[in-house]
């Protein structure tokens, strides 16, 4: 079964998130505070969905993080924000993708099917 890491720190948000992702049918792992490398390589995941900003940490960073590590770097990452450039903050932090905050269900289905199907 394919799982998605959600890092996000709005409880109601990470719910959210979590709820689609299960209705698709994959393995689901919630983390509200960012995590290290080690422990995204432990839990494997085959995507990740990552807030920006986290308990006033840029989650980005972790994205970096996550590519620079060779175990880790093919996971796919998609960056979620409410912020005006995040086209362009998900390229300089290296993100296969990102989705602007309010997000719709709709396009969280279809990234989740891009790359978890």
């Amino acid at each position: 079964m394919k799982k998605v890491l959600i890092v996000e720190d709005d409880t109601d948000t990470l719910e959210m998130l979590g709820y689609i992702a299960a209705q698709a049918g994959v393995e689901v792992v919630l983390r509200s505070a960012i995590l290290p490398v080690a422990e995204v390589e432990r839990i494997g995941p085959n995507l990740v969905l990552l807030d920006y900003w986290i308990a006033g940490q840029c989650g980005a960073e972790l994205c970096l993080k996550i590519k620079q590590h060779p175990a880790t770097a093919g996971i796919p990452v998609i960056v979620l924000s409410g912020i005006n450039d995040l086209s362009q903050v998900a390229k300089d932090y290296c993100a296969d993708g990102s989705i602007a905050k309010p997000f719709d269900i709709v396009q969280v289905e279809e990234v989740l099917q891009a790359y978890l199907v």
